[in-house]
């Protein structure tokens, strides 16, 4: 696991050690499994690692995880210093954050996923969520509403989601509705 600040490896400490099993050959285990997708997780919520601690431990046994604050400075530097496969958006604070937005804009119009999870969702202010995508992102999306249902694969969606036995045919989640 890598992070970007000792600050950032501290505040992971609570979920990471559900996970961690440390042994006398723990650098060669790590060196010889670890996952090759890497994906920067941006969040500076206090207690995210105790209200998704499974769904950080299920992330870190599949892909390598950075983990970064959502400050300007920090999202940048990671951008620049490193290569992502995915970035996490978890933290509505980088909505207000217009060049760290603007380089994960650019990472996704370069190729990059980005996806915006967790809290992100459920605490951006309308506006601001409004204001993200028409001014920085350049889409036509607004904030509709924010209510659970129940999502299911599209049946027109890549082959290898429809076989994959471990993802669910259907969730129920709460989630925003973007309009258009």
């Amino acid at each position: 696991v890598q992070y970007c600040s000792k600050e950032c490896q501290a505040k992971d400490w609570p979920s990471h050690k559900l996970a961690c099993s440390p042994s006398s050959n723990a650098s060669t285990l790590a060196s010889s499994s670890s996952p090759s997708k890497r994906v920067l997780l941006i969040n500076s919520i206090e207690w995210f690692d105790d209200m998704y601690a499974q769904f950080v431990q299920d992330l870190k046994s599949k892909c390598t995880v950075v983990r970064c604050p959502a400050k300007s400075k920090r999202v940048l530097d990671q951008l620049s210093s490193s290569k992502f496969d995915s970035i996490l958006v978890a933290d509505p604070e980088l909505s207000t954050d217009k060049k760290a937005s603007d380089a994960i804009r650019n990472f996704a119009l370069e190729g990059g996923v980005v996806v915006l999870a967790c809290q992100f969702s459920s605490s951006i202010e309308p506006l601001k969520f409004d204001l993200l995508f028409q001014k920085t992102w350049n889409l036509p999306w607004r904030f509709g509403d924010y209510h659970r249902t129940t999502f299911s694969l599209y049946p027109g969606t890549h082959e290898q989601f429809l076989t994959n036995s471990s993802l669910p045919k259907q969730i129920s989640m709460k989630a925003v509705h973007v309009e258009k």
